[in-house]
């Protein structure tokens, strides 16, 4: 992705109120991002591009329709990164962290590069088409996941991309028949929350691991030996099939599988080493038994000669 530098003398890049950075601070680039995009420019980073860019957002503000027509969004996952895992076979559950990229085609935000000079666009608080994320099978509804939109961009072509972190968390009935070698398969479900208004599809770099990693994550007894994205096998078309119960609708979702696999060589030390440790002692202290006294036996000895 290009990116853009630009100095704070950029035309237009200043601050409205000399309070802005402390504002800034305090979060109020989200909570009150209207006003602060528009005043406090410069605290809140909204000078990518420059001017023309600050124009540019504000004229596909004005001609933005964010009616979809009832039609099905194609979103498409173009990466993902777990950075951690944690496991509570106690509770029966496995939560998961990490980062999406997400595409999809907008064609209401393209543009004339010639005629704007600008290749890509960063937003920050215009109202476009997003999809918004759910988990399916989540612990429970107050319970069920959570995605955040970090960073949402286009190029002229109206192909947004948005890089979004996530927390899933899911209940796991865990197979112990191979313990300690164990291999677990855990699956987050996830989906738009508008019935029927995102349909998911997995990237070639996904589906070939070329665009999945993990960045070191830390699963205590427990190392993650694959990732999948898995597209749903409905459709929109299977959902309007009439030999279908019409009352058994589930929308299109996305799968995201871990394998885990138990960590057989941590599961010997955790439990060996507090069995070494006690056998430890009690070999001490019956060693120093003896010593004790033997060299009590000598002391008598020397007394009596």
């Amino acid at each position: 992705m290009q990116t853009f530098t630009v100095s704070a003398k950029e035309l237009g890049c200043e601050d409205a109120d000399p309070k802005c950075s402390e504002w800034a601070t305090e979060g109020e680039c989200t909570s009150n991002a209207v006003w602060m995009m528009a005043n406090c420019r410069k605290s809140c980073h909204s000078c990518q591009g420059g001017d023309k860019a600050w124009k540019l957002r504000t004229h596909i503000q004005s001609n933005y329709h964010n009616a979809t027509d009832n039609a099905t969004k194609i979103v498409r996952v173009e990466s993902v990164r777990i950075t951690n895992v944690e496991i509570d076979e106690r509770k029966q559950n496995v939560k998961v962290f990490g980062r999406f990229v997400l595409s999809w085609n907008d064609t209401n935000i393209a543009w004339d590069k010639n005629q704007w000079g600008l290749s890509w666009l960063n937003f920050y608080w215009i109202q476009i088409w997003t999809p918004q994320i759910v988990q399916l099978n989540g612990a429970s509804t107050s319970n069920s996941g959570q995605v955040s939109s970090k960073v949402l961009a286009a190029n002229y072509t109206g192909q947004v991309y948005l890089w979004a972190d996530f927390s899933f968390s899911t209940p796991f009935k865990f197979q112990y028949e191979d313990y300690p070698n164990d291999l677990q398969k855990v699956c987050f479900k996830f989906d738009d929350k508008r019935l029927l208004a995102v349909h998911f599809t997995v990237s070639d770099g996904v589906k070939n691991k070329e665009r999945e990693a993990t960045t070191d994550p830390f699963v205590s007894g427990w190392k993650i030996v694959d990732v999948d994205v898995n597209e749903s096998p409905l459709s929109v078309e299977a959902l309007s099939d009439p030999r279908r119960n019409p009352f058994d609708v589930q929308s299109d979702n996305c799968e995201l599988c871990l394998s885990l696999q138990r960590n057989a060589v941590y599961f010997t030390a955790e439990m060996l080493l507090p069995a070494l440790i006690t056998s430890l002692f009690t070999i001490s202290a019956v060693f120093f038994q003896v010593l004790f006294f033997h060299q009590l036996g000598m002391e008598i000895t020397l007394i009596l000669i």
